[in-house]
């Protein structure tokens, strides 16, 4: 599963969401399941992670099928590893990829 966390307000997010609509994105997510999450909706499942890796967004998740974060499958950011910008779209599509590799 890959979650992507963002608000309406963040620019960083519309950003990212523009590059993600297209072609190349979409068959990289094939596989898995695909869940938006507004941050301002202060959905209590992200409030551990909001204080581990504070409440930046836009961030994306992967968990694995039994619900769990793949810490593995990150930005390489050292203060923001779940941030992804619109020019690491390329970074992003190949860790869908690899999300779906068993």
């Amino acid at each position: 599963m890959m979650v992507l966390v963002y608000a309406h307000w963040c620019s960083k997010c519309r950003s990212l969401a523009a590059k993600l609509d297209n072609p190349e994105f979409a068959a990289a997510s094939k596989g898995l399941v695909m869940v938006g999450q507004n941050h301002d909706d202060e959905p209590a499942w992200l409030q551990p992670y909001n204080a581990e890796f504070r409440g930046y967004v836009p961030k994306v998740f992967f968990f694995d099928s039994a619900g769990k974060l793949r810490r593995d499958l990150n930005s390489g950011h050292p203060r923001y590893p779940y941030f992804y910008g619109s020019s690491q779209v390329e970074l992003l599509k190949q860790l869908m990829r690899d999300a779906q590799k068993i």
